[in-house]
């Protein structure tokens, strides 16, 4: 099967990448292309793809157009919309007659269907391939990790902030870099803190393959651990504000990278489509 993704990557998310490496990994012929500077109509007439994956907010009207004179599945990520947008999405898709397989999104509280769309859960994931190493060294005792700007960030001992996402200023943090570059600098600190972790992301799970002791510091924690253990089927706490957190990250790590990697949520959306 011909595999078409557009590069729907960002500073925070690399899906799209690991998503081609995945499919790859389990014989299917896939390609990356970017749909902002590429005609849809010749990457298509080149690779002639039997699937097209696409972020929901990088549908361009050429998209929609190549769409409805073809065959060609059609899966969206929504993961930039909530449900009052993917309703309108759906909506326009129908009017349009343009022909989708399904949607994905890492959102629980989403329904498993939206007007007739079949919405399939896919949590986001580790980034494990090609991580590059560093040619400089250095250790500092914590990383604490940001996505929003905070007013005090203070912690015992030597640590650096690093911002990841949107709203955070380049100017208000130690380190900003993109998720899948954070990778190879994660084994030089301590501990790793995500401070007011609100959803399980990648670089959170990057965080825990490097096996450095992983934790979130929220003020209320029953949110993400109900989530995390619900992910990772088992019980750890990884709480920094708890007593009783645990120290050793093997076992975690193991989980992560058995189960939560871009190989899994290929599977996962190849499960989803007949003859895959």
């Amino acid at each position: 099967m011909k595999i078409l993704i557009d590069n729907y990557s960002d500073y925070s998310n690399s899906q799209s990448l690991y998503l081609n490496e995945g499919f790859k990994n389990f014989g299917h012929e896939s390609h990356v292309f970017d749909v902002a500077s590429n005609s849809i109509f010749d990457v298509c007439d080149t690779i002639n793809p039997d699937i097209l994956i696409i972020s929901a907010n990088r549908i361009t009207k050429g998209v929609i157009e190549y769409l409805q004179q073809s065959n060609l599945k059609l899966i969206i990520n929504v993961d930039n919309l909530d449900l009052d947008n993917t309703k309108q999405l759906t909506s326009f898709l129908k009017e349009a007659k343009v022909g989708v397989a399904f949607l994905f999104t890492s959102e629980e509280s989403f329904p498993k269907n939206v007007d007739g769309f079949n919405v399939v859960k896919v949590y986001h994931a580790a980034d494990v391939n090609q991580i590059e190493s560093l040619h400089f060294n250095y250790n500092v005792g914590k990383a604490i990790i940001i996505d929003k700007t905070h007013e005090n960030i203070g912690y015992e001992g030597s640590f650096h902030v690093i911002g990841i996402g949107d709203k955070v200023k380049k100017e208000n943090v130690d380190i900003f870099l993109p998720s899948i570059s954070l990778r190879s600098l994660f084994p030089k600190y301590n501990e790793i803190i995500f401070k007011d972790l609100q959803k399980i992301n990648q670089t959170f799970l990057n965080a825990i393959c490097s096996g450095v002791p992983t934790y979130y510091d929220n003020e209320d924690s029953s949110k993400i651990q109900e989530t995390l253990n619900k992910m990772l089927k088992e019980e750890f706490n990884i709480n920094y504000r708890n007593e009783n957190k645990i120290t050793d990250f093997k076992n975690i790590a193991s989980v992560v990278k058995e189960n939560h990697t871009g190989n899994n949520r290929a599977k996962t959306i190849l499960s989803q489509i007949k003859g895959a």
